[in-house]
């Protein structure tokens, strides 16, 4: 069941305009593919950390609410904020696919990748 919830996550982070406009269609589920790691361009990592299927009152709910987590990775600071910042955005506008609600963040730089990275959690609901 979480498959749907992820494919409506990279559905809406690939149509929101401001997240196309920076990462350009490089939104990738659990990694940085290998072919990515030399480029050093803008991109999205997002992955489930968490999955939950809210109780009916006979058996399992049809109602998901999995934390998601959206990477922000960028060449420079200002660039993975700005990214994080769009997603953030697209994650919380209304759509019919699903409803997120922000949770936290974390800010890194990845050492390998020589990129900043800004870590977002999202907690999603989808039925």
């Amino acid at each position: 069941m979480s498959a749907a919830v992820m494919q409506a996550l990279y559905s809406v982070l690939h149509a929101d305009a401001a997240v196309a406009a920076i990462v350009a269609g490089r939104i990738y589920p659990l990694q940085v593919p290998d072919d990515l790691r030399d480029n050093k361009m803008p991109c999205i990592v997002y992955r489930r950390v968490t999955g939950e299927v809210a109780p009916a009152l006979e058996g399992d709910g049809t109602l998901q609410s999995p934390v998601v987590q959206v990477d922000s990775y960028a060449q420079t600071y200002r660039e993975a904020q700005a990214l994080a910042d769009a997603v953030k955005t697209a994650m919380q506008t209304e759509t019919a696919q699903f409803r997120a609600t922000f949770e936290s963040d974390d800010e890194d730089f990845v050492d390998d990748l020589r990129l900043y990275v800004v870590s977002a959690d999202y907690q999603v609901w989808k039925s």
